[in-house]
């Protein structure tokens, strides 16, 4: 009996540790739980924390970027990117009408005769589409040609409304801001400008043994193997005076260009609206003809003169300078000679224009979210 008292006891003694044993498991796993949900909330607070100021940072960005677009330089720096983008894209699918008519004007009447299409048809029997025309010069063409419309699309707004003032644009101030834009634009980009323009002049077939079989500097080396090459020679040999040989014929061709198209243009826009239009693709399109054609007019004597001063040394024509260009060609040909290369020019000008301006308008009102151009 005593031996069953021992026993009981202790048995009584193993349930009680095993009781304080089970509470303070439960003990530590409670206090555990308790510890998981303190770091849970601290982790959820700092969470929230991090999106607070994520969303504080955006905001923040989102204000920057609003007061920026009401900056002047947002503005020009998406008219140039809009007008650079579609510009370059038309002027290099239209690269072949370009090199035809710098291949015709640099050539002589004597040559070639009069009828541009029996010399375009030579140059594609003999060369080929891709190799006489598509390809010479295209990329220089595209960036050229781009950069100089992004450029006056972004700057004539501010001249033209500089010169209105506070009143109402009228004819005038839409020449002389077209004016204005195109001069500034096209100065800047003459390097590309006379690097396209000399690489077109001398284009030809070339042999197998690297002279050239045809074209005007046929029985020659070509010059220039690219943009790159021609600005690298020219550099050396001139300087930087030399990148902007025929500044002068250049800056007024896009000046009377750029008036020309921004006259039509604008002024097509303006009475569109007026007439209750408002700003329809057909006005886009109508209104880029009609650029076209007043700038294309305006602007081939100039032309002319440019292509025949900057191709001097590759054609053999000795002028003193850009005047007696003008007085030797003038002479030579007559007022009517000196818009020798209108029909390509405008057959170029014309549809880029009417690609490029209502693609602008897009990206200028869906991409830049700035409106139509005004």
């Amino acid at each position: 009996m005593h031996f069953t008292f021992i026993v009981d006891k202790y048995r009584e003694r193993a349930r009680e540790l095993r009781e304080k044993a089970r509470d303070k498991k439960e003990q530590y796993k409670e206090k555990a739980r308790e510890k998981k949900e303190i770091y849970k909330e601290k982790a959820r607070a700092k969470k929230d924390q991090y999106k607070q100021s994520a969303r504080n940072a955006k905001t923040k960005v989102i204000e920057v970027q609003d007061r920026y677009k009401e900056t002047r330089t947002y503005d020009l720096t998406c008219n140039i990117l809009a007008g650079t983008f579609t510009a370059s894209i038309a002027v290099m699918i239209l690269n072949p009408v370009d090199c035809l008519k710098i291949r015709w004007q640099v050539s002589d009447r004597a040559e070639t005769g009069n009828s541009m299409r029996r010399f375009a048809w030579q140059i594609v029997k003999k060369e080929g589409m891709w190799k006489g025309l598509a390809r010479t010069a295209i990329l220089t063409n595209g960036l050229s040609i781009g950069l100089a419309t992004g450029i006056r699309m972004a700057l004539y707004p501010h001249f033209r409304n500089a010169l209105a003032g506070n009143g109402e644009k009228k004819t005038h101030h839409m020449m002389l801001g077209g004016l204005c834009g195109g001069a500034v634009s096209y100065w800047l980009t003459t390097p590309l400008a006379q690097a396209k323009t000399r690489i077109q002049a001398e284009a030809g077939e070339v042999g197998a043994d690297g002279i050239l079989i045809s074209g005007k500097r046929a029985g020659q080396k070509p010059q220039y193997k690219n943009g790159i090459d021609f600005m690298k020679q020219e550099l050396a040999k001139n300087g930087v005076k030399g990148l902007f040989r025929g500044a002068v014929p250049s800056v007024v061709r896009g000046a009377l260009l750029a008036s020309g198209q921004f006259v039509g243009y604008d002024t097509t826009k303006t009475q569109a609206k007026a007439m209750g239009y408002g700003d329809h693709p057909a006005v886009h399109v109508f209104g880029s003809f009609i650029g076209a054609l007043i700038g294309v007019t305006m602007a081939t004597p100039a032309d002319f003169i440019m292509t025949r001063y900057m191709t001097a040394k590759e054609t053999g024509r000795p002028y003193r300078g850009i005047f007696d260009c003008f007085v030797t060609e003038s002479k030579k040909a007559g007022p009517i000679g000196l818009m020798r290369g209108w029909l390509p020019f405008f057959t170029r000008i014309c549809p880029i224009f009417i690609m490029y301006l209502p693609a602008y308008e897009w990206i200028r009102c869906n991409v830049f979210k700035l409106g139509f151009f005004e």
